[in-house]
Protein backbone atom coordinates (compact mmCIF):
# COMPACT_ATOMS: atom_id res chain seq x y z
CA UNK A 1 0.00 0.00 0.00
CA UNK A 2 1.46 3.38 -1.12
CA UNK A 3 1.21 6.67 1.69
CA UNK A 4 0.27 10.00 1.16
CA UNK A 5 2.01 12.91 1.37
CA UNK A 6 0.47 13.57 4.84
CA UNK A 7 1.61 10.00 6.06
CA UNK A 8 3.91 8.33 3.77
CA UNK A 9 3.83 5.17 5.81
CA UNK A 10 -0.21 3.78 5.95
CA UNK A 11 0.10 1.07 8.39
CA UNK A 12 1.75 3.46 10.90
CA UNK A 13 -2.18 4.29 11.07
CA UNK A 14 -3.32 0.71 11.51
CA UNK A 15 -0.69 -0.44 14.18
CA UNK A 16 -0.76 2.82 16.10
CA UNK A 17 1.73 4.44 14.71
CA UNK A 18 5.84 5.51 15.46
CA UNK A 19 5.85 7.74 18.32
CA UNK A 20 6.55 10.78 15.91
CA UNK A 21 4.50 11.38 12.51
CA UNK A 22 5.43 11.59 9.30
CA UNK A 23 4.83 15.10 7.63
CA UNK A 24 5.64 15.66 3.72
CA UNK A 25 8.85 13.11 4.28
CA UNK A 26 10.05 14.95 7.24
CA UNK A 27 9.85 13.40 10.91
CA UNK A 28 7.37 15.87 13.07
CA UNK A 29 8.82 16.91 16.23
CA UNK A 30 7.49 17.26 19.63
CA UNK A 31 6.48 20.24 20.94
CA UNK A 32 9.17 19.84 23.54
CA UNK A 33 11.78 19.60 20.40
CA UNK A 34 10.10 22.44 19.15
CA UNK A 35 10.41 25.12 22.14
CA UNK A 36 14.15 24.08 23.08
CA UNK A 37 15.00 24.75 19.14
CA UNK A 38 13.42 28.45 19.37
CA UNK A 39 15.08 28.79 22.62
CA UNK A 40 18.39 28.07 21.03
CA UNK A 41 17.61 30.23 18.11
CA UNK A 42 16.15 33.11 20.43
CA UNK A 43 19.80 32.75 22.18
CA UNK A 44 21.95 32.75 19.17
CA UNK A 45 20.01 35.50 17.33
CA UNK A 46 20.24 37.43 20.76
CA UNK A 47 24.05 37.31 20.53
CA UNK A 48 24.43 37.85 16.83
CA UNK A 49 22.19 41.21 17.58
CA UNK A 50 24.35 42.04 20.33
CA UNK A 51 27.72 41.99 17.85
CA UNK A 52 26.02 43.60 15.12
CA UNK A 53 24.74 46.63 17.36
CA UNK A 54 28.51 46.68 18.90
CA UNK A 55 30.25 46.93 15.41
CA UNK A 56 32.06 49.90 14.72
CA UNK A 57 30.35 52.90 12.37
CA UNK A 58 31.24 52.19 8.78
CA UNK A 59 32.63 56.09 9.71
CA UNK A 60 34.69 54.70 12.65
CA UNK A 61 38.21 54.57 10.72
CA UNK A 62 37.54 58.50 10.40
CA UNK A 63 38.24 58.57 14.44
CA UNK A 64 41.60 57.51 13.48
CA UNK A 65 43.20 59.12 10.94
CA UNK A 66 45.41 61.51 11.47
CA UNK A 67 46.00 59.95 15.16
CA UNK A 68 49.98 59.12 14.54
CA UNK A 69 51.08 62.93 12.44
CA UNK A 70 53.70 64.34 14.51
CA UNK A 71 55.11 61.19 16.27
CA UNK A 72 59.00 60.78 15.64
CA UNK A 73 58.84 56.82 16.37
CA UNK A 74 55.87 56.58 13.88
CA UNK A 75 57.76 58.74 11.18
CA UNK A 76 61.16 56.84 12.11
CA UNK A 77 59.57 53.28 11.19
CA UNK A 78 57.71 54.68 7.71
CA UNK A 79 61.44 56.22 6.89
CA UNK A 80 63.06 52.30 7.65
CA UNK A 81 60.16 50.80 5.68
CA UNK A 82 60.85 53.04 2.48
CA UNK A 83 64.45 52.00 3.22
CA UNK A 84 63.58 48.36 2.61
CA UNK A 85 61.23 48.55 0.48
CA UNK A 86 63.78 50.17 -2.03
CA UNK A 87 66.70 47.83 -1.35
CA UNK A 88 64.11 44.75 -2.27
CA UNK A 89 62.89 46.61 -5.61
CA UNK A 90 67.25 47.34 -6.42
CA UNK A 91 68.26 43.85 -4.95
CA UNK A 92 72.66 43.65 -5.18
CA UNK A 93 74.02 42.08 -8.37
CA UNK A 94 75.18 38.52 -8.33
CA UNK A 95 79.18 39.15 -9.09
CA UNK A 96 79.84 36.34 -10.48
CA UNK A 97 76.66 36.01 -12.45
CA UNK A 98 77.11 35.92 -16.55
Amino acid sequence: MVGNKHNPDPSARRHGGPATTHIRGALAMSAADIENRVEALETKYAQLEKLVQQRPSRSAWRDVVGMFSDDPQIESLQEESARIREQDRNPPHDRGAS
